[in-house]
């Protein structure tokens, strides 16, 4: 399997390794596979019956990635088996009567679903780089900063330095990366949003001039571990194909039915990997892009036009949710225009430059067979946590409450699996919120200081009879190892070189 740029498709294809290792084109784009593989319906009614790090393999072999069966094997049983806190990396809760259907994907040494792919791509490009050497740049809204560091961490042969912004991210969310100790890891905070990192991070990667003054004399090559890199999206349709064949055993789900899926959605990545286990046979029906205030996802699935002019990201209580620009959906507009590779990179250039694109009428149809765009404010977000607990007894993240709202919003007659992607307890001030009504944003008492998040952390076990996840409970009292000074974006290639040349 071969793979191409999103904005040159007449450019060298290239392999699963060396996609791996650039993560982005070097036209600026995204590598996408150029053909989707469709799997056997036998080998997929037959995942159930796996374990989660076998069905992993076979998923994954389907785009023929280049690498021995053995050593694929070997690598998914270094990934998942102990590294994740039960037997299962990807338990499915299934829910009663007219209820959604659960897939908890926070098992993990983080508390997040980034765990189930970052596990992953350290060990895909351990095995593509060779004797080569990397810097791996990490932007992350909250959760994919601390799984890219517990992946990398002592790792030979790559460094790995984590941007976030620096009031857009939970206490808990900041403490899993600045307590985090290795030598070959950096984290910075950074002045702005997401997007002021992300962008930071993609223009370092598209700038062969400043990677080389930034790299000089290090050698080292740079990669990154966002969902911008292909080796994040391909262990996410994993679990999306696992899960449909669980719930095809359990429930009896019919082999011509469809089961629809919600999920929350800000770089639309794990989206995106429903959209391609959808496409390589697996019967989902409809995507839900679950958003919250910052809705420009949802506004372009309704309109078509991607429109960011004027508009200025919101903190809400979803914050790895708070995202403007979804990179991935870059990746969705080649395939569906066929792989017109030449309109893809005019769209995209039209973002770039005034801040806005539209697409013609024909791609807008093809996105609504498919996706189902629904945003949740911040009052329905809290109030979805708290209905949850109270009626269900479950204790749901601000995450997951979006995509559970969303769900409830546009279900149909088909069955509807909710993608849960964190725990509750890294965001305790935002589930203390919604058990008290407190609305999200005012000044709140200061039993809900923001300030003392163990002391939330248990007053909210303790009141709700809920387990703090184990990655978030062996926080407390860890010293902070990064604490440099907040960077203003354009300082971000200035302070990794530092950190570099201070390197032992």
């Amino acid at each position: 399997m071969k793979y191409v740029s999103t904005r040159d498709d007449s450019a060298e294809r290239v392999s699963f390794c060396e996609v791996v290792l650039r993560g982005t084109a070097p036209d600026g784009g995204l590598y996408v596979p150029e053909r989707i593989p469709s799997l056997d319906r036998d080998l997929l009614e037959g995942l159930a019956s796996l374990s989660y790090e076998d069905a992993a393999a076979r998923v994954i072999s389907a785009f023929d990635p280049g690498l021995p069966a053995d050593l694929l094997d070997r690598m998914m049983r270094i990934a998942y088996p102990g590294r994740f806190h039960g037997e299962d990396p990807a338990p499915l809760v299934v829910g009663e009567r007219g209820c959604c259907h659960r897939l908890e994907l926070w098992h993990g040494p983080t508390a997040a679903f980034k765990d189930l792919a970052l596990q992953v791509l350290p060990l895909f490009m351990e095995a593509a780089s060779g004797e080569r050497e990397h810097l791996v740049l990490v932007a992350t809204s909250g959760d994919t900063g601390s799984a890219a560091l517990e992946g990398f961490a002592d790792r030979p042969g790559v460094r790995c330095a984590v941007f976030y912004p620096a009031h857009g991210v939970s206490e808990l969310q900041r403490l899993q990366m600045t307590t985090r100790q290795a030598e070959n890891i950096a984290v910075f905070s950074v002045e702005g949003d997401f997007d002021d990192c992300q962008r930071g991070v993609k223009a370092l990667m598209a700038d062969p001039v400043l990677a080389s003054r930034l790299l000089d004399g290090h050698g080292l090559e740079l990669a990154s571990a966002n969902s911008i890199n292909w080796g994040r999206i391909l262990p996410q349709i994993v679990y999306y194909a696992v899960s449909w064949s669980r719930l095809h055993e359990r429930v009896a789900l019919p082999l011509e039915g469809t089961l629809d899926v919600s999920v929350p959605t800000g770089n639309f990545g794990n989206l995106l990997a429903a959209w391609y286990a959808r496409s390589m046979g697996v019967p989902l029906g409809r995507l839900v892009c679950a958003t919250n205030s910052n809705d420009v996802l949802a506004e372009f699935l309704a309109t078509g036009r991607y429109d960011l002019t004027g508009r200025e990201l919101v903190h809400t209580p979803s914050p790895s949710m708070d995202i403007l620009r979804a990179s991935n959906l870059e990746r969705h507009l080649y395939h569906l225009t066929g792989g017109d590779a030449a309109q893809v990179g005019t769209w995209m250039q039209e973002l770039d430059r005034q801040g806005s694109f539209e697409v013609d009428p024909g791609v807008l149809e093809k996105l609504r067979e498919v996706f189902l765009p629904a945003s949740t404010d911040d009052a329905a977000t809290l109030e979805m946590i708290r209905r949850c607990h109270e009626e269900k007894g479950v204790l749901l993240d601000p995450h997951t409450a979006a995509a559970w709202a969303a769900a409830e919003h546009v279900q149909g007659p088909d069955p509807m699996l909710v993608v849960s992607t964190a725990h509750w307890s890294k965001f305790p001030g935002a589930v203390a919120r919604a058990l008290e009504g407190i609305p999200f944003g005012g000044e709140p008492p200061p039993s809900l200081s923001v300030h003392q998040p163990f002391d939330l952390l248990r007053e909210v076990a303790t009141r709700t009879g809920s387990s703090i996840h184990p990655a978030i409970r062996r926080l407390e009292g860890k010293e902070e190892a990064h604490s440099l000074p907040t960077l203003h974006p354009e300082g971000m290639p200035g302070a990794v070189k530092t950190w570099l040349d201070q390197a032992p």
